[in-house]
């Protein structure tokens, strides 16, 4: 790599890419002044002066050589050669131009001059940034400086100074003018007596159409050269003010002739610095530019549209070089959309038709703004577009230009256009988002807060912007802090605003493009809080038919008020659904009764598809006339039950402390989910379902919802292991049955305590609980439940190696299930049937009933008990001394569990078969029985 010496910035000195130190402050000062000078011999008395202003030692000769033999110790390379040596009447420091920074800074300054001298703006711009790469902060920031080194080092400041008034120039003519405002402001701040500068912000301003801008910007300059030099502006900067005054023609660019102007306009509202979470789509944006002539992104209010489009537009600006214009379609909050026509007369207007040469109509003004698209290559920006008829007439359809499109719906007529759909940010891109605008570092110190504060603010961009605004102004606050006042649902929505930015207006401007149908359904869907919606639930929330409901909701999705996460699902954001909560809307409370009732009735039917022999009590004064969901089948049901879980459980939150007549939802929601929510194994979901249940019961002296609530209860602290507590709340719960006469729930109380006696290991006690429970079913004619509790009887005496009284229990709940055509049911008791005559020696009756077994279990996909069945069966014909049926039941068993994905029984069933095949598996009952009936 070599050497590299630097000057432009902090004094650097590095060898292969290390740094190298440069020695004592002296040493420094004497490399810097020959590094200034380099490749040309330095004498003695200029070093002496730049190292000693004034009253050099009479030793200052003796102490340059010294520092110098130092610093060429330090240059010598390898060779042993140093890049320092002595040369009459001084020293020559030898430095190639691609070693030192300032020969590089030079070389790049020349080359853009020329460039610019010959009218290549392009390759200037890109040889002055090359230049200004250079400089790491102030010539020699770091270097102690005499009256000369300091003038020297001064001078290369003032260069430096030079090449950004002359990139600004050639960006000028370019038409950056939009970009380089911020820049200029920045740079006359920090330079108020350099005239050039101000010139330069004063040209920007009034050819971005500022031009009271510009007129303030002149007084800003006067004022500091008064002040500071007492001294009035000099004659360029005076001409300027006295053009901008008079509206002079030629301040403005690229100018052609009165009647036929050729102007290159260059509008583009200011690009933000760095836009976040948005990679993904600003490629796709720039990938589309190759191939189609629009553009179109569409998404909910203030997931920052704008801002994409315009900095997609900066990004690839350089590509139309004729120009950028910015419309925006709805000219302000609260207004009207712009007519097209009105629309296309600015654009012509803009590109410098005069007015009495101004197209009367549509049709007239789109001929002429095509005539003048079509022959150039422009961007034209068509912000918060209302409709695709509104930009219709502003489309091209060739040439070299595009058009760039933002609307909250997607505007999906429009021809030759790429779609980009923008969502809300991810949690990391939230975060980064309020980041950049409030500061890292009190970010990161309050992670968890933060993750808060940007749900709180929906993940959209333009409520993270404002909430980081508001940190930014309030330096002594928390994160913390603002999302305890954005917690207060009441006033998040105008807390939510800072300055000219506000939620609620941005959602006021959807809300307002909406019919009175779509935004009574608003407010409607205000009224709860589920994650996810059906068009199914908003109709019943509406008391509406579904081809009524139908069109009202769609303009709600089409204005993104109402968004969609699946087929056939949508979501209310949390901020929409603060604004809807505003709204004043009749019918409320009605409403929400419709929409319980609408699920309530849907859940019930579900489990009745699903749990035939099992039925939910009812309450027909609550359900009404609501109409349900039709379900086609059991595998429909359990897909809905599955899909609507979160919203149930939402919505009995949101009930749960209503008044008693709305908040008996709750447990006749238990009564529909218990099964299924067993089933699942959604214990968390269970246990809050039930404890929201038992408090509603309890407060509203709702016995048997109670007792409800404590069964379900049990099923959870059982799921958990916690078999203490199961039983407490069992027997609490029988007693309370008990003590209002209702037998049917002490057997379902008894039944569920057999079971988990059993499952804590005390199968005699728990069986005198299974056999009070079937004998109480058969009392009350519950049969189905009744044949479940006598299977259970029989599972438990089998465990207990009572294999008569298992075989009566069996056949007792198998004939129950055959009467009530329980497919499922028999299947599973042929199998018990069949494994209790294998334990006992029964094989030839075993191997019969585990082939009707297998019937039955294929024929309702009761893969579980075939698996069961196929082990029990070869064990069976193991015992008869049929050894290739042993072998056949064995390789169907591996290849069921291979089919179900069950890793574990795969793992037994090849287990058994290897063992087989070596001749060492001789008894398999014993090991089906240790596996299945462990």
């Amino acid at each position: 790599m070599g050497w590299e010496f630097r000057v432009l910035g902090p004094l650097e000195l590095r060898r292969d890419g290390v740094a190298v130190a440069a020695g004592s402050v002296k040493q420094r000062m004497l490399l810097t002044s020959l590094l200034l000078d380099a490749n040309r011999v330095v004498s003695l008395d200029r070093l002496i002066a730049t190292l000693w202003e004034r009253d050099p030692p009479t030793s200052a000769i003796a102490n340059i050589r010294t520092y110098a033999s130092q610093l060429r110790l330090t240059l010598t390379d390898g060779s042993g050669d140093s890049r320092l040596t002595g040369r009459p009447p001084g020293y020559l420091l030898t430095a190639a131009d691609d070693e030192l920074d300032l020969a590089h800074f030079t070389q790049r300054a020349a080359a853009g001059r020329a460039a610019m001298s010959r009218g290549e703006l392009r390759r200037a711009v890109g040889a002055f940034r090359e230049a200004l790469a250079q400089w790491r902060g102030a010539a020699g920031e770091d270097t102690s400086r005499s009256g000369l080194l300091a003038a020297r080092l001064a001078g290369l400041d003032q260069q430096r100074l030079n090449v950004v008034e002359e990139l600004i120039a050639a960006r000028q003519q370019l038409g950056e003018n939009a970009q380089l405002i911020p820049e200029l402001r920045q740079l006359t701040y920090e330079h108020p007596l350099r005239e050039r500068l101000w010139q330069q912000l004063i040209l920007s301003l009034y050819r971005t159409g500022d031009v009271a801008g510009a007129l303030d910007a002149f007084g800003q300059a006067r004022l500091a050269l008064v002040r500071d030099l007492g001294v009035d502006p000099g004659a360029e900067l005076s001409a300027l003010y006295q053009a901008v005054l008079s509206r002079d023609p030629a301040l403005l660019p690229e100018s052609k002739t009165a009647d036929g102007t050729e102007i290159r306009p260059r509008e583009l509202p200011t690009d933000v610095a760095r836009l976040v979470g948005r990679d993904r789509e600003i490629a796709l944006a720039v990938d589309a530019l190759t191939g189609l002539p629009a553009i179109a992104f569409y998404g909910p209010g203030g997931v920052g549209k704008s801002a994409l489009a315009v900095h997609v537009a900066h990004q690839v600006a350089p590509s139309f070089p004729d120009g950028q214009i910015y419309v925006d379609l709805a000219d302000g909050p609260g207004a009207l959309p712009q007519e097209p026509v009105d629309v296309l007369r600015r654009i012509i207007r803009t590109l410098g038709v005069p007015a009495d040469q101004m197209p009367q109509t549509e049709a007239e003004a789109a001929a002429r703004y095509r005539s003048f698209i079509l022959e150039r290559q422009m961007i034209v920006v068509l912000d918060n577009a209302a409709s695709a008829e509104q930009v219709r007439p502003l489309l091209v359809g060739g040439g070299g230009s595009v058009v760039m499109i933002t609307s909250r719906r997607m505007l999906a007529t429009i021809d030759r256009a790429v779609h980009i759909e923008l969502n809300r940010l991810t949690g990391p891109a939230a975060a980064q988002l309020l980041a950049t605008v409030c500061g890292a570092e009190r970010i990161a110190a309050e992670p968890e807060e933060t993750t808060r504060l940007t749900t709180l603010c929906d993940r959209l961009p333009l409520a993270v912007r404002i909430a980081g605004a508001r940190l930014a102004a309030r330096p002594l606050w928390s994160v913390g802090e603002l999302v305890r006042q954005l917690s207060d649902e009441q006033t998040r929505l105008d807390t939510l605003a800072f300055g000219d930015l506000a939620i609620r207006s941005s959602i006021e401007r959807s809300f307002r493009a909406v019919g009175s149908d779509a935004a009574a359904l608003l407010g409607l869907l205000g009224t709860v809080r589920i994650e996810e919606f059906t068009l199914a639930a908003v109709a019943a929330l509406g008391d509406l038919s579904h081809a009524q409901a139908a069109p009202a909701f769609d303009q709600l999705v089409e204005q993104r008020l109402v968004e969609q996460t699946g087929p056939g699902r949508y979501r209310i954001g949390e901020l929409v659904r603060l604004f809807a909560a505003d709204l004043a809307v009749p019918g409320r409370p009605e409403a929400l009764h419709r929409l319980l009732c609408f699920y309530l009735c849907t859940a019930r039917r579900a489990w009745e598809l699903v749990h035939p022999a099992f039925r939910p009590a009812r309450d027909d004064g609550f359900f009404e006339t609501v109409p349900r969901l039709e379900l086609a089948d059991a595998s429909a049901a359990t897909a809905w039950l599955d899909q609507e879980r979160a919203n149930l459980l939402t919505t009995a939150r949101q009930v749960a402390d209503e008044p008693a007549a709305v908040a008996r939802f709750v447990p006749l929601l238990l009564a529909a989910l218990h099964q299924h929510l067993t089933a699942g194994g959604r214990w968390d979901d269970l246990d809050e379902l039930a404890q929201l249940s038992r408090t509603v019961a309890v407060r509203d002296a709702a016995w048997h919802a109670e007792a409800e609530a404590m069964v379900s209860l049990a099923a959870v602290c059982r799921a958990r292991g916690a078999f203490g507590q199961a039983i407490s709340y069992l027997e609490r719960a029988a007693d309370l049955r008990r003590r209002f006469g209702d037998e049917q729930g002490v057997a379902a109380c008894l039944f569920a305590l057999g079971q988990t006696l059993v499952h804590s290991g005390d199968l005699g006690a728990g069986l005198a609980r299974l056999q009070q429970s079937a004998a109480l079913y058969d009392r009350h004619g519950l049969l189905p439940a009744a044949g479940q509790a006598l299977h259970e009887s029989g599972e438990v005496l089998r465990r207990l190696s009572r294999y008569p009284e298992a075989e009566a229990a069996f056949d007792q709940a198998l004939a129950v299930r055959r009467a009530e055509r329980d497919l499922i049911g028999e299947a599973i008791t042929l199998v018990a049937l069949g494994s209790t005559d294998c334990l006992r020696g029964s094989d030839l009756r075993a191997v019969g009933r585990l082939t009707e077994a297998l019937a039955r279990c294929r024929a309702t996909s009761a893969h579980d008990h075939s698996w069961q069945a196929l082990l029990w069966r070869a064990a069976a014909h193991q015992r008869s001394g049929q050894g290739s049926e042993v072998e056949a039941d064995l390789r169907s068993a591996l290849d069921l569990s291979r089919w179900c994905g069950d890793p574990n029984r795969e793992r037994f069933a090849a287990a058994l078969l290897e063992r087989l095949g070596r001749g060492e598996e001789r008894d398999l009952k014993d090991r089906v029985a240790s596996e299945l009936l462990r």
